[in-house]
């Protein structure tokens, strides 16, 4: 069934558990886990990104994202930030600032002044360059802040250490953060919704 390959993708995603021990596991054989995670794998990664508040819309580009209206809470009321948008994955290491530049994302930001931003430590020179749009967390974050989607990267094994072949890292990355975009556009508020970028820092392997 579609939904039992589905289920067996995602446990693959979210343990990286070998197709052999899948496959003990459901009491199938290897090919079948390889051949359910190699379909289901690509269907996730197209999928795109949830946006929070607005069911059904999909955000798969850049340029996707920064057609999308977007501000700012203030400062008394930031919460953690939502993925909306992951970039591609380039081989070998490349600091975060690189990868901004790189990706055209200043550009992006300098094209549409009204979107703001919120970010990880990684591009806190963005926020410097572009500070009326683009914000980055203290050095030292409070100890009641709440959990972000970095936090939530950090629960699926794949992007910890990746043990599969290079060729489907890609694929494995975008599956995973719409996978956590989903689960963050469902998370609570006590306000409307707004559209924050939270550019995730590409892992190498």
């Amino acid at each position: 069934m579609f939904t039992d390959r589905v289920l067996v993708a995602l446990v693959h995603l979210r343990s990286q558990l070998p197709h052999a021990a899948l496959a003990e596991l459901y009491g199938v054989g290897r090919s079948t886990v390889t051949e359910a995670i190699g379909e289901i794998r690509p269907l996730l990664a197209d999928r795109g990104f949830a946006v929070p508040g607005q069911s059904g819309l999909r955000l798969r580009t850049l340029a996707d994202m920064s057609h999308r209206s977007a501000r700012s809470p203030p400062p008394h009321r930031r919460r953690a930030g939502r993925t909306l948008w992951s970039g591609v994955d380039r081989p070998g290491r490349m600091h975060a600032q690189t990868a901004m530049r790189t990706e055209g994302i200043a550009e992006r930001f300098r094209l549409h002044p009204d979107v703001r931003a919120e970010v990880d430590e990684g591009y806190r020179g963005l926020a410097n360059e572009l500070p009326e749009q683009v914000s980055a967390p203290p050095k030292k974050p409070k100890e009641d802040a709440p959990l972000g989607d970095q936090y939530e990267y950090k629960q699926w094994r794949p992007l910890q250490r990746f043990l599969g072949r290079r060729e489907h890292y890609p694929a494995t990355h975008r599956a995973i953060a719409g996978l956590v975009s989903d689960r963050a556009a469902q998370r609570p508020t006590r306000r409307k919704p707004s559209t924050e970028l939270v550019p995730v820092t590409p892992m190498t392997c």
